[in-house]
């Protein structure tokens, strides 16, 4: 009894990899043409929902450069993933990820494809 418990306290302290939140919740729309989902890898569109995003961040504030504002703009690219966004499902099919785990897909999916 006490190894489960010990187990399973050990599997919600693990932080998931960017790949593996996009294998189990994120593919199912960024890697089958849906629409509006930018697909993982797909460099120029993720660069238009970046620049979208970081306007955004920009709007909110506006003395903010550099990486402090790279920081706000990941948080609101975040907060479309959390809350939803359009066509985007709150939580995004991950409903037991952290913002941390959000963040490492939303990286993982802008990079170009490992080869």
């Amino acid at each position: 009894m006490c190894l489960c418990i010990c187990e399973s306290s050990i599997a919600t302290d693990h932080t998931r990899s960017g790949e593996e939140v996009f294998n189990s919740a994120c593919k199912a729309c960024h890697a089958t043409q849906f629409p509006n989902a930018p697909q993982a890898h797909d460099i120029a569109a993720w660069q238009k929902k970046y620049s979208i995003s970081e306007n955004q961040a920009k709007q909110k504030y506006p003395n903010l450069s550099g990486k402090a504002l790279d920081q706000q703009t990941m948080a609101v690219l975040v907060a479309k993933v959390r809350n939803g966004n359009k066509t985007m499902p709150a939580k995004g099919l991950c409903n037991d990820c952290s913002d941390q785990e959000y963040q490492n897909a939303i990286l993982y999916m802008m990079q170009p494809v490992k080869k």
